[in-house]
């Protein structure tokens, strides 16, 4: 059983967005682009609790991945992103076997890729809190640890929610959630830079 095999088995216990039964009419596909937009930005401008967010900087990385350090969405679609580019050069290297013009192994590496993705999330999330890239807040009666674990789990599943708004948009919406959610960030710094 290969690396590839124990992540997919993971994958069953994962929720997942469904399929359309139907056609998705244009409205429906706006609304809910629309609902994917409105949910990525409350997580963006939502610090995550015991995150010093006096200290929070606009750079051009944070624009790429989508993020905002401090917030979250600290790590942004960086698992994501990560994830496929992992998998995509094992499979280019011939360290994984998987034909991508069957169905069923192709739906093995979208679902490999979201347990490895999540995998990342939380992995992301700690190399951000632990070195101190994020700036934590003293809070009464918690140690340091237990508000860096706090911060490590909010930022992580931030960047869950943003795989999940990935797979809507893609599925209900217009186009990649992935390329949305950059244009969105890169349209809000745009915005921001000219204010």
């Amino acid at each position: 059983m290969g690396l590839l095999d124990i992540l997919h088995s993971f994958a069953k216990y994962l929720p997942e967005v469904k399929d359309p039964v139907g056609t998705v009419t244009t409205r429906d596909r706006l609304l809910w682009t629309g609902i994917a937009l409105v949910l990525f930005f409350m997580l963006y401008d939502t610090t995550a609790y015991g995150v010093n967010a006096g200290t929070q900087s606009l750079d051009f990385l944070q624009t790429i991945t989508a993020s905002r350090f401090g917030s979250l969405l600290t790590t942004g679609i960086g698992p994501i992103v990560f994830a496929s580019i992992f998998l995509q050069l094992f499979s280019g290297a011939g360290l994984i076997k998987l034909n991508m013009q069957d169905k069923k192994e192709r739906k093995k590496f979208l679902e490999t890729q979201k347990v490895l993705a999540i995998l990342l999330a939380f992995i992301e999330a700690i190399l951000f809190v632990i070195p101190g890239r994020i700036p934590l807040l003293e809070i009464a009666g918690l140690p340091t640890s237990a508000v860096a674990a706090l911060v490590v789990i909010q930022v992580a599943l931030g960047s869950i929610i943003v795989l999940f708004l990935d797979e809507l948009v893609t599925k209900y919406g217009l186009g990649s959630g992935i390329s949305l959610f950059i244009a969105a960030g890169v349209s809000l710094s745009v915005v921001k830079g000219l204010v």
